[in-house]
């Protein structure tokens, strides 16, 4: 792992390496990479930093709830609730789609996280094989189509039955597993190393 000289931007390429905000890895989720985040990598060819943490909360919070609905959820059911936009010259955020939105992702304590990134090696990140994302920063990403759902109402219906609206909250969700913004010190990645 390597902290960033003050002239590098995360965009920087340095080959072997994945450059990554701190702010997910300091939360505790368990597997660190959700399957969802690395799908999100996959179809917009983008790699890690680029996924900002309101798309890391909401993954979490639907993981949770889909667990505990047991249902499934993919990359194609987020994609379905919420429109991804591009902040920050390219890094991913979320909209709902609905006014009615099935889960509130919103955090006033993640301020700052664009400042705290440090690149890493990719093999300490996800094992050797299998690489599901570019090291490179990939500035013109572009949406392809996504996979249609058969009964989509079903499913969100499933996750509505479980949880009531304030249970439906990063808030909620995040206090019941410990997940708490860490904003100091850098997290050791040796830890997160899975194959994917």
């Amino acid at each position: 792992m390597s902290i960033p000289s003050p002239n590098q931007r995360i965009s920087s390429f340095r080959n072997g390496y994945s450059s990554v905000y701190t702010y997910p890895f300091t939360l505790g989720f368990n597997p660190p990479i959700d399957p969802v985040i690395l799908d999100f990598c996959r179809f917009f060819t983008i790699c890690l930093a680029q996924i900002g943490p309101l798309v890391w909360r909401t993954v979490a919070c639907l993981r949770y709830l889909s667990s505990k609905a047991n249902v499934n959820f993919t990359f194609s059911h987020l994609i379905h609730l919420y429109h991804p936009n591009l902040i920050r010259h390219g890094v991913f955020t979320l909209t709902a789609r609905s006014k009615k939105v099935l889960v509130n992702p919103e955090d006033d304590r993640d301020r700052g996280w664009y400042i705290r990134y440090v690149a890493v090696r990719t093999v300490d990140l996800i094992g050797e094989t299998n690489i599901p994302f570019p090291e490179k920063w990939n500035f013109e990403p572009t949406m392809g189509d996504v996979e249609p759902i058969p009964n989509f109402r079903g499913w969100v219906d499933s996750l509505l039955k479980i949880a009531t609206r304030e249970q439906r909250t990063w808030k909620s969700i995040s206090s019941l597993h410990g997940w708490k913004v860490k904003t100091h010190g850098i997290p050791s990645f040796t830890k997160f190393c899975f194959t994917c």
